[in-house]
């Protein structure tokens, strides 16, 4: 299911401007769905690592603590965002921001048209 939402875009010395976000939200299946496609995939990378002299000793619980730390990520991982568009506050020309793989509020990018900073928020231009 997508959902959208808005950031306040702020930049030193500018006006804030609002950057649109677009997110999906994976309900329970989806996420059991996801985490396996990703757990499995390492659990046979580790089994057949199993057999080969002295590189199963490094690859086996690499695999293993792989497997288990990403499907627990994704498990828990209950909505991706998948877009922020909107202008920038110091050169107003509108772009599609970079995504970074954990998005934690407030971040901090770097604007690709004037180089400028612009720093994301949950809050709301009043």
């Amino acid at each position: 299911m997508q959902r959208e939402f808005e950031l306040r875009a702020e930049s030193h010395g500018c006006e804030p401007s609002v950057v649109r976000g677009r997110a999906t939200h994976f309900n329970r299946g989806e996420r059991v769905r996801r985490a396996a496609k990703i757990f499995f995939p390492l659990l046979a990378a580790a089994l057949a690592s199993l057999p080969i002299p002295a590189w199963h000793l490094a690859a086996v619980p690499g695999f293993l603590i792989a497997a288990l730390v990403l499907g627990v990520r994704r498990l828990r991982q209950s909505e991706r965002v998948e877009a922020l568009e909107g202008p920038c506050p110091a050169c107003a020309r509108g772009q599609t921001f970079p995504i970074p793989e954990r998005l934690v509020l407030p971040l901090t990018l770097r604007c690709s048209a004037c180089g400028e900073f612009v720093k994301l928020q949950s809050a709301r231009i009043s």
